[in-house]
């Protein structure tokens, strides 16, 4: 990530909700993690660095966010504002925020 994301945004930030826009790479073997953030080698790191996030999950919080396992998965399908099937999801969502608002 971009060094100065990391000084302004999340460290300003520590201890309160961040929201990221798209997927992490994630694993629960540290490992592999470290493989995945590039061993903190980073190729300008002067303007990036490697960052590795520990997340900690309470399964039991009433209306947490979800998450899935997907071991043995390896495909996302990217898709747009096009595909029929994406429509149907949003719309189901808009419906069931405004009945709950």
């Amino acid at each position: 990530m971009r060094r100065t994301d990391l000084e302004n945004y999340f460290r300003a930030n520590n201890g309160n909700l961040i929201s990221i826009n798209g997927f992490l790479s994630s694993t629960t073997d540290r490992y592999v993690a470290r493989i995945f953030a590039g061993d903190g080698h980073i190729e300008n790191s002067d303007t990036h660095v490697a960052v590795l996030y520990e997340i900690e999950i309470d399964t039991r919080l009433p209306r947490s966010v979800l998450f899935a396992e997907l071991s043995g998965q390896t495909k996302l399908t990217l898709t747009t504002d096009e595909d029929e099937q994406w429509n149907i999801l949003t719309e189901h969502l808009q419906e069931k925020q405004e009945e709950e608002s």
